[in-house]
């Protein structure tokens, strides 16, 4: 989920990789593993780098953090890791981008694809509460005065910041 996340971010050519070498990856084969940490790393460290005290681009990283520490919480931490609620995360914040119309349903559905590859989460489990999931999201440290700032893909490569997201909009991605 992380290394997809990086694609998603700031590097489509490198969202495509993954998806052409997914059958070596899944086989760990070592120089697609090795391109994979190297690669992550690179682009980690340059936004890092651009800023240092996460002031601003850093949080580009976030992307499906605050969807998925509301899911992990919401499922005490126990039913999907770490990775999978993220990924499932990042998936709801392109159902926004969708909605809003910042990113096409052709890039939403590869996304969706890519996790399905890798068997990561698609959809939310059955049995969670969606109003108490959005109500464990304004907990998030990403809050600030009551607003959430979200982290959305424009398109595959690009990724933005915003917290002019409405309640409804949210619900309905999380649905």
């Amino acid at each position: 989920a992380e290394v997809i996340k990086y694609g998603i971010i700031k590097d489509k050519s490198f969202f495509n990789w993954i998806i052409k070498n997914y059958k070596k990856i899944k086989l760990q084969d070592t120089e697609s593993i090795i391109k994979i940490i190297k690669k992550s790393c690179e682009i980690k460290a340059k936004i890092v780098s651009l800023d240092e005290k996460e002031k601003n681009i850093r949080a580009l990283l976030n992307l499906g953090h605050t969807f998925g520490h509301a899911i992990e919480n919401n499922l005490c931490y126990k039913k999907w890791l770490h990775g999978e609620a993220i990924a499932c995360g990042f998936l709801i914040a392109s159902s926004i981008a969708v909605q809003k119309n910042t990113m096409s349903v052709s890039e939403y559905n590869q996304i969706k694809n890519i996790l399905k590859i890798f068997s990561l989460p698609t959809k939310l489990p059955k049995n969670i509460n969606i109003e108490r999931l959005y109500k464990t999201m304004l907990l998030d440290k990403k809050v600030k005065n009551n607003k959430i700032f979200y982290v959305l893909p424009k398109n595959i490569g690009n990724a933005y910041i915003t917290n002019k997201i409405s309640k409804k909009t949210v619900i309905k991605a999380l649905r």
